[in-house]
Order: C-alpha cells, then sequence, then structure tokens
C-alpha cells in the first residue's frame, strides 16, 4: 500500500463480497475507493438511506426531462452538492456532461478533481442510464 493509499483510506469494495483464499471483505484503497464511493453517492436518491436521509444525490429525477441547458446546469448543482457534503476527500475542478446519447437513455458525466490531502488531479466518467436492462426484446 502507497504513501497515497494509506491517506485517502481503505474502504469495503462494492459491492461488497469475501475473498474466499482469506475469508475476509474485500478493500479498496486510493483512487479505486473514490470511484466507488462517488458511484454509491451518485446512485442513491436522497431519503433513500432511513439514518441518513440527506445522502445522496437526486440525479435520477431527471430521468425523463428534456436535457436542456438549465437542466444540465442544475444536475452539475446536484452533483456538486452531493460531493460537498458527502466526500471531503476530493474537491471538484469540472463537472460535464455528454449528452450525445441522451435520446438512448443514456448521459456520461465527466467530474475532474484534486485529491484535497495529496493535491493528486484525478476524475472519472459516470455513465447514468434512464434505461436499464440489456434483453429487450423487439416484435418482428
Amino acid at each position: 500500500m502507497s504513501d497515497t493509499d494509506k491517506i485517502i483510506g481503505t474502504g469495503w469494495a462494492f459491492p461488497p463480497r469475501f475473498d474466499n483464499n482469506t475469508n475476509s471483505a474485500v478493500t479498496v484503497t486510493g483512487k479505486e475507493n473514490i470511484v466507488q464511493s462517488l458511484s454509491i453517492l451518485f446512485g442513491t436518491q436522497r431519503g433513500e438511506r432511513l439514518l441518513e436521509q440527506q445522502y445522496g444525490c437526486d440525479i435520477s429525477s431527471f430521468l425523463y426531462r428534456p436535457i436542456t441547458s438549465p437542466t444540465a446546469s442544475v444536475i452539475r448543482n446536484q452533483i456538486r452538492r452531493a460531493i460537498l457534503l458527502f466526500e471531503p476527500r476530493i474537491k471538484i475542478e469540472e463537472i460535464t456532461l455528454d449528452t450525445s446519447e441522451s435520446v438512448d437513455g443514456k448521459i456520461s458525466i465527466q467530474l475532474n478533481w484534486i485529491e484535497e490531502t495529496t493535491n493528486t488531479r484525478s476524475n472519472m466518467v459516470f455513465p447514468f442510464y434512464a434505461v436499464e436492462g440489456s434483453l429487450i426484446l423487439s416484435k418482428s
């Protein structure tokens, strides 16, 4: 484990799983810990967690709205708010939305950030799907 990983911390992998060889929980460290934390944050609706009602990000409330410039701005603000409140290890530099596939039910959210304690720049792309499922059958 590097010094950076020690500073950022270690957490359970998501989804939680166990290593059959060691009989212990699989953990993640460093950037992967932050990426998984953000994925959980974006995939959780506010009010969904009973003991932490404010945790989450309300981006799924925009699923069936047209992605106009004001809507994209509100989505970016929701993401900023959630990160500010629940992911103190990073400082957001930029949030961009790729809506080129929104007709197909997908928006790609790209985040660029700086890790607060190490001053390391990182990024991730979170694919946000309005339509889930891979085996959609059509009538011919």
